[in-house]
Formats: structure tokens, sequence, C-alpha cells
């Protein structure tokens, strides 16, 4: 999980707006998905380890947030069907950004990652 003021800069870096949608790979507890959330109008944020991602799902129905989709899967294997997305952000360091995640990438929207460098 990225520290907070690390999932500020990214948000604050991408600029959501309301009727986007957003690929979060890696919920972890779900907070950032909560933020983009509420920027957004859609967040699928994919999670490989079920229990955090269980664990994302309960945080943001107690929260109230509900235009966030927790599913449990490899963002490096399989991406939703759903795509291409306005936003997507990678809350999990990769060295390199597959290139089916870029495909699903709109044109002209963004993609950050936790790393040192965002695109």
């Amino acid at each position: 999980m990225l520290a907070p003021r690390v999932e500020a800069r990214l948000l604050q870096e991408l600029d959501v707006r309301k009727h986007e949608r957003v690929l979060e790979i890696g919920a972890g507890s779900g907070y950032m998905a909560a933020l983009l959330a509420h920027k957004a109008q859609h967040v699928t944020t994919l999670e490989i380890d079920p229990k955090l991602a269980a664990f994302a799902s309960a945080n943001l129905k107690r929260a109230g947030v509900t235009n966030v989709t927790v599913t449990t899967a490899d963002g490096s294997a399989k991406l939703p069907a759903d795509g291409p997305f306005d936003v997507i952000v990678l809350s999990g360091s990769v060295a390199e950004v597959p290139e089916t995640l870029l495909a699903q990438l709109k044109p002209g929207g963004r993609l950050a990652r936790s790393s040192a460098r965002s695109r």
C-alpha cells in the first residue's frame, strides 16, 4: 500500500473528472479507490490477493462508496472487459507497464504509477 502523500500526489496529477472511468491495479485497503471514486464516474480496482480484495470491498462498503467494483484478479494477466479507461492507476510498483494494460487506456487517457516516474 502506498503512503497517503504518494496517493494524494497521484490523484492530483491525474486530475480525474466526474465523467471518467478509472482502472486501478492494486486495491490494497481500498483507500485510493475511495479517493478516485469521489472524483470519477466509476472505478474498477483489481487486487491479486483475495483477502485484500475482501478487505477493500468491506472498507468501501462501510464508507458508503458505491461506484467502485473490486475484483480479485492479476492486473498483469487478466484485465476487465469493460475497458478502455480514461485513467489507469498502478498502485503497486512495476518495472515496465505491460502493453496489454496500455491497450486499456483511451486515446488521450492518463496513466500513473507509484514508482518515481509517472506517465
